[in-house]
């Protein structure tokens, strides 16, 4: 069975699945829980901003820098993070991986 293509603005990720989609295409079960699961999601978006806006406000100086990182990196995207890597390309992953932790520590940045 085919499915009806849907066009996306540039907005949207690839790989999301927007209720008003739906209707249309044949989807399985899974797909449809999901679909429901992101509407009613959705529907605490106006309450979620709010709290956030309030918190930014209101907030002890902690909860309002976490407010302000969250509304600046859903409204703007996260920024970029530059690796440098010298030396030898033929590298381990995981001493990569080392590497780039110690030198986030370094900085003064908190592991992932």
């Amino acid at each position: 069975m085919a499915r009806k293509a849907v066009k996306r603005d540039k907005s949207t990720r690839s790989d999301e699945i927007l209720p008003e989609e739906l209707e249309g295409n044949e989807l399985n079960a899974e797909a449809k829980q999901h679909a429901d699961f992101v509407t009613r999601i959705r529907s605490y978006g106006d309450q979620a901003i709010t709290a956030l806006a309030t918190t930014l406000e209101d907030g002890k100086p902690r909860e309002r820098t976490a407010a302000a990182k969250i509304i600046i990196e859903h409204g703007y995207g996260k920024p970029r993070e530059t690796i440098e890597i010298e030396g030898d390309l033929r590298i381990d992953p995981s001493a990569l991986i080392r590497a780039v932790h110690a030198q986030r520590t370094e900085a003064g940045g908190e592991p992932e």
